[in-house]
């Protein structure tokens, strides 16, 4: 295990998550003016994304009736809740986009 833990550690992957200010910031420092910064999804859609993918690891037949029970029924449900609970009731500064979009022209 630690042989592996190892070659993943020493890998020179680095990975940049930005909010969308900090990339606000980042855009206008190179001459562009932010005209609108959108968000998509929250953690329903994360929630989604995740059984989306954890379907693929399981065999063809299992997959096939998973599928078919997640997406024909729960995905819906989830996209709802997503609809209706956009704002987080406990920490109440905090957001849970699952992605952001920024426009900007220079």
């Amino acid at each position: 295990m630690k042989a592996t833990k190892d070659k993943i550690l020493n890998k020179k992957i680095r990975f940049l998550r930005f909010t969308p200010y900090g990339l606000k910031k980042k855009i206008e420092k190179h001459g562009f003016k932010v005209l609108k910064i959108s968000k998509s999804g929250g953690p329903f859609t994360a929630i989604a994304y995740c059984w989306d993918q954890a379907l693929q690891y399981l065999p063809k037949n299992l997959r096939i009736k998973k599928a078919k029970w997640f997406y024909g029924k729960e995905f819906k449900k989830l996209m709802h809740l997503d609809t209706k609970y956009n704002k987080n009731l406990v920490r109440k500064y905090s957001s849970f986009p699952l992605s952001y979009s920024i426009v900007a022209k220079k």
